[in-house]
């Protein structure tokens, strides 16, 4: 009887031993997929970042073309300005020329009346 209840007694130990065991992997697995579901969420976080970070540089991108578009308009503003100023000089230096011209025939003129009219006298 008493081997019996010894006999009793092991095999309840083995039992609760593997109990413990199966509990024992019952946690290690819950670990493992505990592990996984982190490198999942650091992964998720790095493609995160890494499209955040690519997200940045597109923008600093576009803001870079942004303001080299902005001083193309704004040199050709600046040269449309100085070509406008540039042909108003020709055009105020052709008035004054067309001016002086007509003076000198007008100077001409008269003092080729003025001969002819003492030529004639």
């Amino acid at each position: 009887m008493e081997k019996q209840k010894r006999r009793e007694k092991e095999i309840q130990i083995l039992k609760e031993a593997d109990g413990l065991r199966a509990k024992e992997e019952e946690f290690r697995l819950k670990e493992q997929q505990e592990i996984e579901e982190l490198k999942e969420l650091k992964k998720k976080e790095q493609d995160h970042k890494r499209a955040e970070e690519k997200l940045r540089l597109e923008e600093e991108e576009q803001k870079t073309k942004d303001v080299e578009e902005q001083k193309i308009i704004e040199n050709k503003i600046e040269e449309e300005k100085r070509i406008n100023e540039e042909n108003e000089r020709i055009k105020e230096w052709e008035r004054n020329f067309d001016e002086a011209q007509e003076k000198k025939e007008k100077e001409l003129l008269e003092k080729f009346n003025n001969e002819k009219i003492e030529n004639e006298k």
